[in-house]
């Protein structure tokens, strides 16, 4: 320890505007670090994610990688999203991405908000059904009252493996060159 050293070391809070969105950009890219980490853990299954609402208990496999998608997809969206911290507008990122991925990323963005944050997705819906049968002799029977569901994650492996890509041409150029000028402007 140099004797010129304080003693008490007192850290002081950064309050002004381009502190705090120096600071909503460190966490934007944490967040899209966050999810790609969670789009890598699911890359390689053979079918990507599948979701059955009935197999959640015995299939736990299932339900975690169904769980992994929705952390990702919703850390992803939050970059992207107002709330409390400024966020990466689809402009900053247009020129980054090829077109294919800009059609991922919109349709991530949109499953997302359609799906997962809020119910109103047609991949979502079942059906409550009556089971019949017809036996040999042409009688009909009525088997019972049941219902149907399931969902199938989106996007299959490369679909996955593509988002990987695209959270880091989004963080090694529109995040960093934010996040450099923000932190060249105040000093």
């Amino acid at each position: 320890m140099d004797k010129n050293e304080p003693k008490h070391y007192r850290p002081k809070l950064l309050a002004f505007k381009e502190s705090r969105d120096l600071y909503d950009c460190n966490m934007i890219k944490r967040d899209l670090e966050f999810a790609k980490s969670c789009f890598d853990q699911i890359s390689e299954n053979e079918y990507g994610v599948s979701f059955a609402s009935q197999d959640f208990i015995s299939n736990k496999k299932g339900s975690l990688d169904w769980c992994t998608f929705v952390t990702g997809a919703i850390y992803y969206r939050r970059c992207f999203k107002s709330g409390v911290r400024i966020c990466l507008s689809r402009d900053e990122i247009v020129g980054a991405l090829a077109d294919d991925q800009l059609s991922l990323h919109d349709a991530l963005i949109d499953i997302t908000d359609k799906h997962v944050a809020h119910s109103v997705n047609e991949m979502e819906l079942g059906c409550t059904t009556i089971d019949v049968s017809i036996d040999n002799e042409g009688h009909v029977h009525r088997g019972g009252i049941g219902w149907r569901g399931a969902g199938i994650g989106p996007f299959g492996p490369a679909g996955y493996r593509a988002f990987c890509l695209i959270v880091a041409t989004i963080v090694d150029g529109p995040l960093n060159g934010k996040n450099s000028r923000l932190g060249k402007s105040g000093t």
